[in-house]
């Protein structure tokens, strides 16, 4: 498993690996917003974060789930495997935020994401 850096949205998830999604430049942000599209994909994702810009090792961290999977979500946080179609907010204040791909056997993931401050 490999870091790729994804400085733009949208990109494309296409094989297990550790997608980090390119900081705010500013330092203001808190919220980060992540449209996950399933594209025919079998596979399953977590969101790891950082202190940013540190070098440290990923952790598992939790997410407000909107939509989860396919089904409405009720904004609760959870640390789900993401295995389908989803929108979650990231409470990202201070972290390098990334999706960590376990397992991807067919298909592929369309990310959309953008940083917000909230």
């Amino acid at each position: 498993m490999a870091d790729v850096i994804k400085n733009a949205s949208p990109f494309t998830i296409d094989g297990v690996n550790q997608y980090i999604m390119g900081g705010d430049s500013t330092g203001q942000v808190s919220i980060l917003t992540i449209h996950i599209l399933s594209n025919t994909a079998t596979g399953s994702m977590t969101v790891t974060a950082r202190k940013a810009g540190s070098g440290l090792a990923f952790v598992q961290i939790p997410y407000k789930k909107r939509w989860l999977n396919g089904a409405v979500g009720d904004d609760t946080n959870v640390t789900t495997a993401i295995t389908g179609t989803s929108i979650i907010e990231v409470n990202a204040a201070g972290l390098d935020v990334a999706l960590n791909v376990s397992a991807l056997s067919a298909g592929s993931f369309t990310v959309h994401y953008s940083w917000n401050i909230g």
